[in-house]
């Protein structure tokens, strides 16, 4: 952390492809990694998300469950309520960040810095953790939070999509 974020591209439901190049010189980017299996400790962090937003931040679900296609992906994040965009990833994205886990969630700072990595909600602490971070990102806050990796999540997707990962 601390470093610039790697260079990333995302799909929408539509096919269009997201580069992380469109983000420069905004306030900030969240990139909330997640499964359908995850997405009620999604929903949890939504409020945040959506303050977020409201504050120019620009907030991302990234969908990495490989076995739906971009359009499944959308279908099931508007059914299942979600607020904020959703963009699909193949494994591609989640493998530039070290996501070991799922809910996970990076945020890059307007200068396009990386100022958080870690788990959002597969622990009590990691929700915290990570809330208390956006609400000072919130308060206006500078700051970055140490990287800890996602505590106990999801961890099958990785070897599904990219061929890599533990398992």
């Amino acid at each position: 952390m601390g470093e610039p974020a790697p260079a990333f591209s995302v799909r929408t439901a539509e096919g269009l492809v997201r580069r992380s190049q469109e983000f420069e010189g905004r306030s900030g980017l969240v990139l909330v990694f997640a499964t359908h299996d995850t997405a009620d400790e999604v929903r949890a962090l939504e409020a945040h998300l959506v303050m977020l937003a409201d504050r120019g931040i620009e907030t991302l679900i990234v969908d990495i469950d490989c076995f739906a296609s971009p359009q499944a992906s959308q279908i099931f994040w508007t059914e299942a309520g979600a607020r904020v965009p959703v963009r699909y990833d193949d494994g591609a994205v989640a493998e530039l960040f070290g996501v070991d886990g799922v809910p996970f969630a990076a945020y890059i700072d307007g200068d396009g810095v990386l100022r958080y990595l870690g788990g959002t909600g597969a622990s009590s602490n990691e929700q915290r953790r990570f809330i208390g971070f956006l609400d000072e990102r919130l308060a206006g806050v500078p700051g970055e939070a140490p990287a800890i990796p996602a505590g106990g999540g999801e961890l099958s997707f990785l070897p599904r999509c990219r061929g890599v990962g533990r398992r």
